[in-house]
């Protein structure tokens, strides 16, 4: 099998959330920093795999697959990291609920449509609540890696979740009507 640049993106995307989200439990500001470049490295890198995927038309099976369950397992992983860190509580608990529900949800819809041989296509409203996710965590992450945490970017990146969270009903209420006319 041959991976394409857009593969071996996904793939290392992959790899590297674990010893990124680790680096933010480190007392060391230095290595929160560089967690965090790292972090927003791999968040651009869910858009440039897709994009270059796109245009270099070296679209994959593969990138198909692992593409999606990378952004899942990237923002849901992150997000428990941020509860485990005592940044996320309360309110926020119920965004993690509703986005592993709505991850889970679609995957098996996606799942049982693949079997029908149906395409269940990406939707602006699922695009629009990755790039909310990512947005908000990256600022939630920024606020934990600066000497002195600032409320108001820890404000930005829980209204972008709670966005997020919201176009995350709309997308999951888009695949499900989707996939029941099929």
């Amino acid at each position: 099998m041959n991976l394409t640049i857009a593969d071996l993106l996904t793939t290392s995307r992959i790899l590297l959330i674990p010893p990124c989200l680790y680096g933010f439990y480190s007392p060391n500001l230095a290595i929160k920093k560089s967690a965090l470049v790292l972090y927003i490295f791999l968040s651009v890198t869910d858009f440039l795999d897709g994009y270059y995927a796109r245009i270099s038309k070296t679209e994959s099976k593969l990138g198909a697959i692992l593409d999606p369950l990378a952004d899942k397992w990237f923002v849901l992983s992150s997000m428990i990291t941020l509860l485990d860190m005592k940044i996320l509580k309360g309110l926020p608990i119920l965004l993690i609920f509703i986005t592993l529900f709505r991850e889970t949800f679609v995957i098996g819809l996606r799942n049982i449509a693949a079997l029908k041989k149906i395409d269940i296509p990406s939707s602006f409203s699922g695009k629009m609540k990755t790039l909310l996710q990512m947005f908000g965590l990256n600022f939630l992450f920024l606020n934990i890696s600066i000497k002195t945490p600032c409320p108001l970017v820890y404000q930005a990146g829980m209204i972008m979740l709670i966005l997020g969270t919201i176009f995350s009903l709309i997308s999951c209420r888009q695949y499900f009507r989707i996939f029941s006319k099929t």
